[in-house]
């Protein structure tokens, strides 16, 4: 069992209805999400009483600069499934912050997890030319080589790209043999890359509550 899930960290209040989309692709993004977990609630029964229940791995793949909403519409997948496949939520994992550390201490961190989220990855780094081939980029290839053999649907979000000028051009540098190249492929035909354009919403909250003077101080609650 996955000791650091942080499904508990993910916030009541992210849901899909309460994303506001200010860009095409947000609504597509958000709108692509939404098709999964349908899908996924549509066959809670299978995923969450068959060990394997999918017969091919899934990789999608999210990026974008900070504020983007990435961490939003993610959260929003994860409480579509809490509230209406319950079963299902209790078999997913999400690792928030520590991807290089879960691939560095064994190969399945995840354990039998059908379905993980795999939030702000490599988020303490500035760049891709930043990532280490003996650490990050080790990491990246024993999770794409987890995710093929276990067949897993893995939803991930990253302030760098996957493909062009991306994270999988410091995997070419290593993958000489381009057994991770083509294994990659093949995981991300079924679902993909996404960029989340747009202007960074915190700003926008900020603002907004600028705008807002004299209105007091408004406290949010967990559980509301």
């Amino acid at each position: 069992m996955y000791r650091e899930n942080k499904l508990n960290e993910v916030r009541p209040s992210n849901n899909f209805s309460t994303f506001e989309a200010q860009t095409e692709s947000q609504r597509t993004v958000s709108g692509l999400l939404q098709g999964l977990a349908n899908q996924v609630i549509d066959c809670r029964d299978v995923i969450a009483n068959t060990a394997q229940p999918f017969s091919q791995p899934c990789l999608f793949f999210l990026w974008g600069e900070p504020g983007r909403g990435k961490t939003h519409l993610v959260e929003a997948f994860v409480n579509k499934i809490r509230r209406e496949a319950p079963d299902v939520y209790s078999r997913m994992v999400m690792s928030r912050g520590r991807f290089l550390y879960d691939y560095q201490i064994v190969d399945n961190p995840y354990g039998d997890a059908p379905i993980v989220v795999i939030d702000d990855m490599f988020h303490d780094k500035m760049s891709v030319g930043d990532l280490h081939p003996n650490t990050e980029i080790a990491s990246f290839m024993r999770f794409l080589t987890d995710l093929y053999d276990r067949q897993r649907l893995v939803i991930v979000t990253s302030n760098f790209p996957l493909i062009e000028g991306g994270i999988m051009g410091r995997v070419a540098s290593v993958d000489k043999v381009g057994r991770t190249i083509s294994r990659a492929a093949e995981v991300m035909s079924r679902a993909g890359e996404y960029k989340l354009e747009g202007e960074d919403f915190r700003q926008e909250l900020l603002r907004r509550r600028r705008s807002e003077r004299n209105t007091g101080v408004t406290l949010t609650f967990s559980g509301k």
